[in-house]
């Protein structure tokens, strides 16, 4: 399938240095699929590219860490790409949420309950199933884990008690030095959607339902800022979600969907808008731009690379 590339990509993917596109893996509704950047192809291969739930995807591709936030029967747990029998990581009876590897691919986090409220803790894929150490002790819920790539240093939300309780919970974005305990606060009071390392941890990416925001973690400041409705007037009331870095670092590959609700026409379908189908890229220097998605393809991007041989159908 061959989809019409706008200019502007064009241009930002020159600029960018890319003599050859790169492909981003991605889900349909009858399995993976992978997407190549300019938008000119589109190839099927095998089941499913990830798990339902809170999913995070391996370092070398061959694992996700799937997290199950279920009463009883709660935990973080292994699952081969290729498919296969899932193996309990971790046990949390009260449930767990926000896996996130480390660098290494063995070692990982993930939020779970802890006298009242959620906290970050940290564990391994050899350890036998107990709980993880305990890395924060916050007074209000932890959400969104999400560790650099080079295992120094985690980045989550903090949802304080005194702060509203909503579809989008507010509270403070906290990057927190894990080898001295250093704790510093990036952004207060946001409704964050999702947060996201670059390649070499120069940057973290902040999605909230007003903006996309770039930090330096060097200084703690904010080095850019990407508003929807300035990449396009129609993504008024649209978040970023799915943060794909491209393994140089240049440029953020993700989805930009409505945050409300939507009428049904009398036949019960929807009117289409933009963002619905489209996968956004967002480089650090030039203008974003995106391609159009086949209809059915609805998570994602995961990663960015190739397809495997002998296996696009």
């Amino acid at each position: 399938m061959t989809r019409a590339l706008p200019l502007l990509l064009l241009a930002t993917l020159a600029a960018a240095g890319d003599p050859d596109p790169a492909w981003l893996l991605m889900t349909a509704r009858d399995g993976s699929v992978w997407v190549r950047e300019d938008g000119k192809e589109v190839r099927r291969a095998g089941p499913a590219a990830a798990p339902r739930g809170d999913a995070a995807l391996s370092p070398d591709g061959e694992a996700w860490l799937v997290a199950r936030n279920q009463r009883g029967n709660g935990g973080v747990f292994l699952l081969p790409v290729e498919g296969g029998e899932m193996r309990r990581l971790i046990r949390e009876t009260d449930g767990a949420r926000w896996p996130s590897w480390c660098a290494d691919g063995v070692r990982f986090v993930y939020a779970a309950p802890a006298g009242g409220t959620w906290q970050l803790f940290r564990a391994s894929v050899a350890d036998e199933p107990v709980r993880g150490e305990r890395l924060t002790k916050e007074e209000g819920d932890v959400l969104h884990a999400c560790t650099s790539p080079d295992g120094q240093r985690v980045a989550y939300v903090v949802r304080t008690p005194t702060q509203r309780r909503s579809k989008l919970p507010h509270g403070d974005v906290v990057m927190l030095e894990l080898a001295t305990g250093k704790r510093t606060v990036l952004a207060e009071g946001v409704a964050p959607l999702e947060l996201s390392w670059s390649p070499g941890g120069g940057h973290l990416a902040v999605s909230t339902a007003s903006s996309l925001d770039l930090f330096d973690p060097a200084t703690g400041e904010r080095a850019r800022r990407i508003v929807p409705s300035d990449i396009h007037a129609d993504l008024y009331a649209h978040g970023a979600h799915d943060l794909c870095w491209r393994p140089d670092g240049k440029v953020l590959a993700c989805r930009i969907t409505f945050l409300g609700g939507r009428a049904a026409a009398a036949d019960g379908t929807f009117e289409a808008i933009l963002g619905d189908h489209e996968l956004f890229f967002l480089p650090l220097e030039g203008n974003p731009a995106w391609i159009e998605l086949p209809k059915d393809v609805h998570r994602g991007p995961f990663r960015w690379g190739a397809p495997p041989a002998g296996k696009t159908r």
